[in-house]
C-alpha cells in the first residue's frame, strides 16, 4: 500500500477511534499505532477471560508477524 493509502486508512481510523484535536496527538496515534519493524497497521485484538475478570488486548502486525504489545485490564 503506497503511503497516501495507508495515511488515508490510519486518518479515517484515528478520526472513528480517536479525538485527536492538534497534530501531536494525530502524530502519537500514527505511530502508536503501527508496526515499529515494517510501519504496517497494527491489528487490535482482544481476549476476555470473564473466569479471571480481564480483557487482554494484544497489537500484533499481520504483515511481519510481531506482536508489538499485549495489555490487560481488570474488570470490576
Amino acid at each position: 500500500m503506497n503511503s497516501d493509502g495507508w495515511e488515508n486508512e490510519m486518518s479515517e481510523k484515528i478520526n472513528y477511534f480517536e479525538k485527536a484535536e492538534n497534530l501531536k496527538q494525530r502524530e502519537f496515534i500514527q505511530l502508536d499505532g503501527q508496526c515499529t519493524l515494517c510501519c504496517s497497521p497494527l491489528e487490535i485484538k482482544h481476549d476476555v477471560k470473564a473466569a479471571e475478570n480481564i480483557i487482554e488486548e494484544k497489537a500484533i502486525c499481520t504483515e511481519c508477524d510481531v506482536r508489538a504489545r499485549v495489555k490487560t485490564y481488570t474488570l470490576n
